[in-house]
Parts: C-alpha cells; structure tokens; sequence
C-alpha cells in the first residue's frame, strides 16, 4: 500500500529485523520504526517541515514513551545532507537504515530510477546516508543482505542488480574524498559489496601504497 501509516509498519518490521547489526533492542527498533512518521499528520508539520522528526520526538515524550524511542524517531532523519549529524541511538541508527532501504527498495521495485541529474525522490540523498551510516557504525553487512530484507519485491529480470549498482557508484564517488580513484578502483574491481569491508581495503592500500615497497610489489603482480 501507499499510505504513510503503510510505510510505518515497513519501517517498523525492517528496523526490527536490522536491529541485531547495529546492536539496537529489536523491540525498541520495532517502536521507532513504527511511531518514526507519526508526527506528519500534525499541522505542526505541515506548516514547518523542518520539524519533522523533533515533533515527533516531544509526541512521544508526552505520551510516556522511553528516552531512546523519543530520540530514535528525531534521529531517524539523519543524515539530512552531506557532513549532518548522524544518529547516536542504536535504535535511531535502525530505523535510519530502515528508512532509506524501504525508499531505494520501494521506488527500483518500481522502476523509478533517477535520470541524469534529476532526483525528485531523494534517491542519492537516500543512498548517500544509508553508507555513511553503514561506515560510520562499522556495520558489517553485504549490501545485497539489505534488499533482501525489504518488504519489496525486485522488479522482474535482474533482481536488485541496477538498485545494487546505484548505491556502489555513490560509495565510489564516497571513498574517492579520501583516496586515490586508481586505489578506489582497484579495490572495487574485487566485486566485495561490503562498504565496510571495501573502506577498509582501501585504508590498507593507501597506508601500502606509501610504503617504499610497493613499487617492486606492483611490478611482480604485473608480471604474474
């Protein structure tokens, strides 16, 4: 279905099912997830769109919910845009993930992909904040095990091969910030789909590439 109160119980069942990577209790992951777009019916939101998420945070301190569930839902939203703040509670840090893998899931399902630089639905905002949360907490995780969670199904032929591609070619343009395009390269020519696992590799590469040995070390693996 299409509705938001759709959309909460997703986020509700898949932040419950995330917990246990981000090391969040799944029952307070489960009531983030849930109660995470409940302050979007308020007129409150609606006239300040800006306060989603922290409307949501006081309803539920009203109503005598439990600290890390009133600041898992003001936290979900982050990050907003590139360098914000990232979420601190491990709930928040669940219902996050589970929020933007429900919007990428969801719109490839149905084919919604963004073309050129047009993104109306946020998709690369979306995927951006799902990585850096992903390396940002050291979740261990291959990034097909996350589309595999959603409540969608992948559109017919492929799988999620063209969701999967899209989100490793934002964490290419990610680790090519801070390292060299021929060692961001060479690492994801690997085929790992970790993006914790792939930083990594590519902080070991960079420390190697330094090293007065690696010249010689190239040369042999080239001639092998």
């Amino acid at each position: 279905g299409g509705t938001m109160a759709d959309k909460a119980q997703r986020l509700g069942t898949l932040a419950q099912a995330l917990a246990g990577l981000v090391g969040a209790d799944a029952q307070t992951a489960h009531t983030v997830g849930t109660l995470s777009k409940a302050d979007l019916s308020t007129q409150m939101v609606g006239e300040f769109p800006k306060l989603q998420g922290h409307v949501g945070r006081l309803l539920a301190q009203l109503q005598g919910q439990d600290s890390e569930v009133c600041l898992g839902i003001e936290e979900h939203y982050l990050p907003r845009y590139a360098g914000d703040t990232l979420p601190t509670t491990a709930s928040g840090r669940a219902a996050a993930l589970a929020d933007r893998i429900d919007t990428l899931t969801g719109c490839f399902s149905l084919g919604l992909k963004p073309k050129g630089s047009a993104d109306p639905l946020g998709l690369r905002r979306a995927a951006n904040g799902l990585l850096v949360i992903l390396r940002d907490a050291k979740v261990t995780t291959d990034l097909d095990a996350l589309w595999e969670r959603s409540s969608f199904d992948p559109p017919n032929g492929n799988g999620w091969a063209d969701l999967q591609s899209f989100v490793m070619a934002r964490l290419r343009a990610q680790l090519q910030e801070q390292f060299d395009t021929e060692l961001v390269d060479a690492v994801l020519a690997t085929g790992d789909t970790n993006p914790v696992a792939l930083e990594a590799r590519a902080e070991a590469m960079n420390t190697l590439s330094s090293s007065a040995d690696f010249g010689p070390i190239k040369t042999t693996f080239k001639r092998v």
